[in-house]
């Protein structure tokens, strides 16, 4: 064992050389691809690069820095016969992006099948777990539903005219057949700042909890400006999960929300006359996708 060694460190020091945050992948494409721009990339790149770091030790006695591609192909293959296809997919893109990037590795198949699981809830299960939570986690299930909110958007979620919406070439039928709803901001995954929209009943009920002044709040490693007294981020997503598993006797997350309010603007989308490649392509923006591929996984009940 090497001694004064931290392998979380070691992971740690790599990566943060290797990412910028706030920088636009919309507005410099190039630059994006050098370097991590979102917080929870970052995260997720460490923890990966750390269980990297640990194998390295345990089996070849070597530091992170001084891995090559015949460590990494050892290590995919043993991760490749345990894990899922995404713990290996993640394993693969890290290494390469911070240690392999002029000789990444290919794609590596999981040996264990991943199932497509709908994690959407239906609307008698959102409505028993309102009924059974506390008014705080009630109202979050609520808002996180009606408006395909992600947990920590329930942190930033703003009026309108406190944040600019970001510069995208936003589709004109975004909210079809919401347009009686109320409009707000979110500072969303990848600093995209999107509409949404929120009934008038949740508007009010929401705006009861403005704060007299924005303050900040702490969310993983970033610091976000929350302007409404609202549950979200880890505790709404640890709060969520404990209520689901007690009165559902399972739970798909906080997350599964969202899928609910994909599968249900789908549907509503399509009542409104889209075709379903047009419906899909609307509600990747109203989700802060912009990519069909994300989308469609949140439509998983068909």
């Amino acid at each position: 064992m090497m001694k004064n060694y931290d392998p979380v460190i070691a992971a740690k020091k790599l990566v943060i050389s290797n990412t910028q945050h706030g920088l636009s992948r919309h507005k410099f494409p190039e630059l994006a691809k050098e370097k991590i721009s979102g917080v929870l990339t970052e995260v997720a790149h460490v923890s990966s690069l750390t269980q990297y770091a640990k194998w390295l030790i345990e089996t070849k006695e070597k530091h992170l820095k001084n891995s090559n591609i015949a460590d990494a192909q050892k290590y995919l293959e043993y991760k490749a016969s345990t894990c899922l296809q995404s713990t290996v997919s993640l394993a693969r893109q890290s290494i390469n992006f911070h240690i392999l990037r002029a000789s990444p590795i290919p794609f590596v198949a999981a040996k264990t099948a991943t199932i497509p699981k709908d994690r959407a809830y239906t609307r008698k299960q959102i409505d028993l777990l309102v009924e059974m939570a506390h008014p705080a986690l009630g109202l979050a299930i609520l808002l996180a539903e009606d408006a395909g909110l992600r947990e920590m958007e329930l942190l930033s979620i703003a009026e309108v005219l406190s944040l600019n919406e970001s510069d995208r070439p936003w589709c004109q039928e975004r909210f079809s057949g919401r347009s009686d709803d109320v409009a707000f901001v979110v500072w969303g995954k990848g600093r995209l700042v999107r509409q949404v929209r929120l009934s008038e009943s949740l508007a009010e009920r929401m705006r009861e909890l403005l704060r007299p002044f924005p303050v900040r709040v702490a969310h993983r490693t970033a610091h976000l400006i929350s302007h409404f007294e609202l549950l979200g981020g880890h505790l709404l997503s640890s709060q969520f999960g404990r209520l689901s598993m007690h009165i559902l006797g399972f739970s798909n997350g906080a997350h599964g929300l969202r899928h609910s309010f994909a599968q249900r603007r789908r549907n509503e989308l399509l009542c409104c006359g889209f075709s379903l490649d047009e419906a899909v392509l609307i509600l990747s923006q109203e989700l802060g996708h912009f990519s069909i591929k994300n989308t469609i996984a949140y439509l998983r009940d068909e």
